[in-house]
């Protein structure tokens, strides 16, 4: 018995033993968050790292002294100011220009500067767009659904790398209570895509995984012109839309062909991979392209097309 009480008293002691890992020195560093759009003014989001060990106050790690500035080749400079919560912005309203490769330089009080480049390409040149319906509800429903096939062909500038998005939009002024929604446009489900377009910016980077199957669902799908660079190249998705005669006809949908930059690309796959990773898993490192710092600074180009469904 005495036996038993002594390996006992030697478990629960071991249990007890406390290891201390040192935390290393760590020096903050400035984040740097751009994704720029001629649709848009420049705007620059800036705050500090912290330490793994550092109590998280958000407010405290906004930049709000810091000489923001924005170089084109074109020889203009732009300068941003400060509009609170480390968002700096354009006082003239300023918006980038496609094709132009803009540099930003950043210099805050403490002695911190970080440097970046970066351009938005380019828009697509769209050739051809259409809705063609596909399959009519058959069913006694009071609310029908019809499917619809919507597709789009563009232009790919030969030689160039290029990346796209297609996303779809749905108007909606009002709730079906008459109340107004936080945005205007909601997102729409798209499945059935066409070959080579995948949901995952992964997937369309190497494209050896296979292809995205008609059971595939996705709010936006990603290629890259690895296929089809200095071609005309098509995408297509099916999409769901109610006819009901109870219910307004009439649907506008926006239809979004997004030229994206190789930086916005690439850090929108490693943000998503990083975000996939398990918590057993070493997580991806996210994508930067800030000298003497991390974040991003990225461009994109959006191409429209308004689309109006009716019966």
């Amino acid at each position: 018995m005495k036996h038993f009480v002594a390996i006992g008293c030697l478990i629960f002691v071991s249990c007890e033993t406390v290891v201390e890992i040192p935390v290393p020195q760590f020096d903050p560093q400035l984040v740097v968050t751009s994704h720029f759009s001629p649709d848009s003014i420049w705007s620059v989001s800036l705050h500090r790292s912290l330490s793994v060990n550092a109590r998280l106050d958000p407010s405290a790690q906004f930049v709000d002294v810091a000489s923001v500035t924005i170089l084109g080749d074109n020889g203009i400079a732009e300068s941003l100011i400060h509009h609170g919560n480390g968002l700096y912005r354009s006082v003239d309203r300023r918006q980038p220009i496609a094709g132009i490769r803009y540099r930003l330089h950043v210099e805050s009080p403490d002695g911190l500067e970080v440097r970046a480049a970066s351009s938005a390409p380019l828009p697509p040149r769209i050739t051809h767009s259409s809705l063609d319906l596909v399959a009519m509800d058959g069913s006694s429903s009071r609310f029908p659904t019809n499917t619809y096939r919507l597709s789009v062909r563009f232009a790919d500038p030969p030689i160039e790398e290029n990346f796209y998005r297609v996303g779809l939009y749905s108007y909606r002024s009002t709730y079906s209570d008459g109340s107004v929604p936080d945005s205007a446009y909601r997102s729409v489900t798209v499945y059935a895509p066409a070959f080579g377009w995948f949901c995952e910016f992964s997937d369309a980077l190497d494209g050896s995984s296979g292809y995205a199957s008609v059971a595939d669902t996705c709010d936006s799908f990603v290629v890259n012109d690895r296929l089809f660079d200095g071609e005309e190249y098509s995408w297509a998705g099916n999409i769901d839309l109610n006819v009901s005669p109870e219910m307004p006809h009439k649907e506008r949908l926006l239809l979004v062909v997004s030229s994206l930059s190789r930086d916005y690309f690439e850090y929108q796959r490693t943000l998503m991979d990083n975000i996939m990773t398990g918590p057993f898993v070493e997580p991806v490192p996210v994508y930067t392209n800030i000298e003497g710092g991390v974040g991003v600074f990225a461009g994109y180009t959006n191409a429209n097309i308004p689309i109006q469904v009716s019966e």
